[in-house]
């Protein structure tokens, strides 16, 4: 058991105290909790890396801070104390003496040397909780958690600020999941607004990039009339005063749906599809010459509008020239370019007698069947060059010669 001894037995232990090489520590507090200071070690990498120092945490406790005072006879500072207290529900007492047999019961020279400073402990009073678990299940947070917390969150800090630092325009949490404190405070500081949904991840992300795939989308305003015919987007083109209009407005009265009028704002999305849409200011009204500005919308219903529609025809209006070449067949393919896109166009030659809008929406009746692999023209050219093949010589039989063998075949067979 530990005994007075006198002054000139007293041999004081040392410790190894001292910063470590390549190497300072430093301490950080959690916001809100400055008296909750955990230790990091901060290691310098080699100057080649160009990175800051490499942050850990650091379990060697106050001997490795180089302005800490470390007395052996007076111990360490007893830090959770101040912790404990506070939270109450405990007091402090003397404990129980010591025991021989807390010393191995050894006697003389052999016994452990006897220090001054001797803390009182803490134990519970009536059924207030007292163990971390027992807080936990209360659903009460002690320091000790806070200082567990920050030291398992080593660099997150470091990690958000690198995150917001970038140029975001914004941070989405997704799922309807809960955004933690250091988030909202590091996107307080940085000025980037956070949002949450609780759409699921893999539907947000879908529906935010087409939505940004159609928001940031090149566009370009183009002359013409767009009309959705029998589902098919179908850009009417030609020089101004041709009847664009006119056709358009005939197509309406036969049920199909006007997109846009004289001017079509035309968009690429994706690599493949271009969209076509009418300016806000202008949405649901035609022009008319000689009737004026009409509302399609109010004329004939909603059903009789929509907003946009993806281009994948182009049906170009030309005036009727005699000494010009049309083709008369469909076999050839030419194509009308949009944004860089190659969009199957229809040359249609205006006259007078000639009715547009039917000719145009029979277009877009073939136009479809094409899509399906249905291409009338090619299909009567195959069963023309099929029919005009020339056909092929008959077999000439193969003569055996011999005698009376011929004599046993039958009539009509051969040998």
């Amino acid at each position: 058991m530990n005994k007075m001894t006198r002054p000139q037995d007293i041999m004081l232990p040392t410790v190894t105290t001292g910063p470590i090489q390549g190497s300072h520590k430093i301490y950080d507090a959690p916001a809100g909790h400055q008296d909750v200071r955990v230790p990091f070690r901060e290691i310098v990498l080699q100057p080649e890396a160009n990175e800051p120092p490499f942050r850990v945490y650091d379990p060697s406790g106050p001997y490795t801070d180089a302005d800490a005072k470390i007395d052996v006879e007076q111990g360490l500072v007893r830090h959770r104390a101040a912790w404990i207290a506070a939270r109450g529900g405990v007091e402090a007492y003397d404990g129980r003496d010591v025991q021989p047999e807390d010393n191995g019961n050894v006697t003389g020279k052999a016994l452990a040397r006897d220090f001054p400073n001797k803390p009182k402990p803490f134990r519970g009073v009536g059924s207030a909780p007292v163990t971390q678990l027992e807080f936990a299940r209360a659903g009460i947070v002690t320091k000790e958690m806070i200082y567990i917390a920050h030291r398992e969150n080593l660099g997150r800090t470091e990690a958000l600020a690198k995150c917001f630092s970038a140029d975001l325009p914004c941070l989405l949490v997704t799922g309807g999941a809960d955004i933690a404190k250091e988030v909202v405070l590091e996107g307080e500081r940085a000025g980037v607004p956070i949002l949450r949904t609780s759409v699921p991840t893999a539907a947000a992300i879908g529906k935010l990039t087409a939505v940004l795939e159609d928001r940031l989308a090149t566009r370009e305003i183009i002359h013409g009339v767009l009309i959705d015919i029998l589902g098919l987007g179908v850009l009417i083109v030609g020089e101004s005063g041709i009847g664009k209009s006119e056709c358009a407005l005939d197509l309406v009265v036969r049920g199909h749906r006007l997109v846009a009028d004289d001017a079509v704002e035309v968009r690429r999305r994706s690599e493949s599809i271009v969209i076509g849409a009418c300016p806000e200011r202008t949405r649901n009204h035609m022009e008319v010459r000689g009737i004026g500005l009409i509302n399609i919308r109010d004329l004939f219903g909603v059903a009789s509008t929509r907003a946009s529609k993806r281009i994948e025809l182009v049906v170009q209006l030309d005036r009727w020239d005699s000494n010009r070449e049309y083709d008369r067949l469909g076999l050839d393919e030419p194509s009308y370019e949009l944004m860089g896109l190659k969009v199957p166009l229809i040359r249609m030659p205006v006259a007078t007698g000639r009715n547009l809008a039917i000719l145009v929406e029979v277009a877009a009746r073939n136009q479809l069947l094409r899509m399906r692999g249905i291409n009338a023209a090619r299909e009567l050219v195959a069963r023309l060059d099929a029919r005009l093949e020339p056909a092929a010589p008959p077999a000439v039989p193969h003569s055996r010669e011999g005698g009376d063998d011929d004599d046993d075949m039958e009539p009509g067979s051969l040998a």
